[in-house]
């Protein structure tokens, strides 16, 4: 039993005019659609009374019925009585410059802008005008006072750890979380008094990063920061909406349960939430930030859960929350951040690649549907990656000229998505008419991330490394483990690349509980392609041949021909980036015959390697059928 003793009698949070006229109880609380039991006896108009000890105008619009501007334009703490509310923080307002929706007069220009599909908010039959007088935008509270003061009590979860600890972690996230999720501002930790919500989720983002040493029993497991979060989201304790957009956005980042478990806890389940939290407050439409003084913060929230969005989709292959066609927010930009740092721009070139994947499982969609998509979307999608590399800014560059630059590990990280998104677009070539040139270029892709792995691993970096490089090595062990058996004169190093995965995932096993089941899968993989080598007497292995006829093996397709042209604009980069570039030189100078297939193996091998599913995943059974045609790849949380 909770220790406290609850109060007899609680002053109603809502009463009607009438009823506070005449001074008589009023049940206007207990029923959200009116009238109250009064004023429909007597035949009397039921109008919700202002509660003057709040200096705020009162709103009558519902939120849950409101257009996406003026749900975005509604501030929560603005419509929610004192005497419901148990807050020991000052009350915040959501978005700045918003303390009333807009009229429908104002909010029409934002909606013939652009004709987004999907988009009926300003459509509504519900509108504001046609509202009955008794509607109440005042949201009941999840609990009573007194219960909301009780858990707080027993559970301690609005208390803020001290000064010494929340610098420490702040460090942690602005350091190795910030320039992938940048949700959160230094100036954010200036405001006092302090938010307990958004302190209790810095807290457990930082927290998770830690190597295991003497010093961490003095500091709270993540899990206590992650159950505070959790509670105080529960009971409504933090009434600015922005805050609860940026707690809920760190929460995402604590991978607790490996993706077979069905549960509320998971990675999957609160970027949803966060996604939906977002369009409630209007983040998918452009006009939400016109003279919004949260414009930055808020622009980087909706871009960092479609970043995420697209990352979840292809892992888990699930289909996306966020579509392109259902939002017009620009991209983000340097004035979108309160400060200069080079960390910003990893954001908006990560953001910008996050586009070109979400596009890459689109296309994954259309051949389920048995629509492929066209060549003409397919090259763009290669020329959205050349341009991507070009583009990039020289302190993100891995070579200035030929020579290599320092370290940076959130380089390194942009990188390794970019060579995932080379490996997934080559999925594009037709079967089985592929030609062995081709195959060459997931190869290489997957030694360089390999390689860049090495770089992060030897520096015992790994433990900073996001739970989605999980499905990042999944999808680079798949050529890799190929390539042992194509390329007996490269065995060596392919064996080496792939044993730098395998240990990337050992690693992140401390941390994130999904990764020993990706690395048993990719285990399960390596032995059963060993196995049915071993035992095929006619095992496919590449040679040099002497006067082959490949007279049987039909042109490869146009894509595939494109491909091929692309290969230098794709692979920018020395030879010292990876062991295995060489095998790109034979492309590039036009001569591919120096090693071949016979045709039988070449569509064995073409339709092994390219018809993997890297997001069909089947976690439920987690069994890796011996026929590798079919093989399901799997994502991670």
């Amino acid at each position: 039993m909770l220790p406290f003793t609850a109060p007899q009698r609680r002053r109603a949070g809502v009463v009607c005019i009438q009823c506070h006229s005449r001074k008589v109880k009023c049940d206007l609380q207990q029923l959200p659609h009116g009238p109250c039991n009064n004023c429909k006896r007597k035949n009397k108009t039921c109008q919700v009374r202002n509660n003057r000890r709040k200096r705020t105008a009162h709103v009558n619009t519902p939120p849950f019925i409101a257009s996406p501007n003026s749900t975005a334009n509604l501030n929560e703490d603005e419509t929610e009585n004192d005497s419901d509310t148990m807050s020991p923080i000052p009350q915040r307002e959501g978005l700045e410059d918003t303390n009333r929706p807009p009229t429908v007069a104002a909010a029409a220009p934002a909606a013939k802008s652009n004709n987004l599909m999907g988009y009926l908010g300003e459509q509504c039959m519900f509108s504001p005008s046609g509202l009955p007088q008794w509607s109440s935008s005042i949201p009941p509270p999840t609990f009573p006072t007194d219960i909301s003061e009780g858990i707080l009590q027993v559970s301690g979860a609005a208390i803020i750890p001290s000064s010494s600890l929340i610098i420490a972690l702040a460090d942690t996230y602005f350091k190795h979380i910030y320039p992938h999720i940048p949700v959160l501002d230094r100036s954010d930790l200036d405001v006092q008094p302090l938010s307990p919500l958004l302190v209790q989720s810095l807290c457990l983002a930082g927290s998770a990063l830690r190597h295991s040493s003497s010093t961490s029993r003095r500091i709270p497991h993540p899990d206590n920061f992650y159950n505070n979060v959790k509670l105080l989201l529960c009971i409504n304790h933090e009434k600015d909406s922005t805050i609860i957009l940026k707690s809920m956005c760190l929460l995402a980042t604590r991978s607790s349960q490996v993706p077979t478990q069905i549960s509320l806890d998971g990675t999957w389940h609160w970027i949803g939430v966060s996604i939906r939290y977002a369009l409630n407050m209007g983040l998918h439409r452009e006009s939400t930030y016109t003279n919004n003084k949260r414009a930055g913060i808020c622009r980087r929230l909706w871009w960092h859960l479609f970043n995420s969005d697209k990352l979840q989709s292809a892992g888990y292959g699930r289909p996306p929350a966020i579509s392109f066609h259902q939002f017009d927010t620009r991209m983000p930009t340097i004035e979108d951040f309160p400060t200069n740092h080079p960390d910003n721009e990893v954001f908006i070139y990560k953001t910008k690649l996050m586009v070109i994947l979400g596009k890459i499982t689109a296309a994954q969609y259309q051949y389920r549907l048995e629509c492929p998509p066209t060549l003409e979307e397919a090259m763009s999608i290669v020329g959205s990656l050349k341009e991507w590399i070009n583009s990039l800014p020289e302190d993100l560059r891995l070579y200035n000229g030929s020579v290599r630059r320092s370290y940076r590990r959130s380089a390194l990280e942009l990188h390794i998505i970019y060579f995932v998104c080379v490996i997934l677009i080559n999925r594009f070539c037709e079967k089985p008419n592929r030609s062995w040139a081709s195959l060459k270029t997931p190869i290489v892709a997957a030694s360089c991330i390999a390689s860049l792995f090495e770089e992060i691993y030897y520096r015992d970096e790994v433990i900073y490394l996001a739970p989605i490089n999980n499905w990042f090595c999944m999808v680079a062990s798949i050529p890799l483990i190929i390539s042992i058996k194509l390329l007996p004169e490269k065995q060596s190093l392919f064996t080496e690349n792939l044993a730098i995965i395998k240990s990337v995932l050992e690693q992140m096993t401390l941390r994130t509980p999904s990764s020993e089941l990706i690395l048993s899968s990719v285990n399960r993989v390596e032995r059963a392609k060993n196995h049915e080598a071993e035992n095929n007497a006619t095992a496919p292995l590449l040679h040099t041949p002497t006067n082959m006829d490949h007279g049987d093996v039909q042109e490869s397709p146009d894509f595939e021909g494109f491909l091929l042209d692309s290969v230098e604009a794709l692979f920018p980069f020395p030879n010292t980036l990876c062991a295995s570039m060489d095998l790109l030189s034979t492309i590039q100078d036009g001569n591919n015959q120096d090693q071949a297939l016979p045709a039988e193996h070449l569509v064995e091998i073409s339709d092994w390697m390219f018809n993997v599913d890297f997001s069909d995943m089947q976690w439920d059974s987690f069994q890796m059928p011996f026929d590798m045609t079919d093989m399901p790849i799997m994502g991670m949380e």
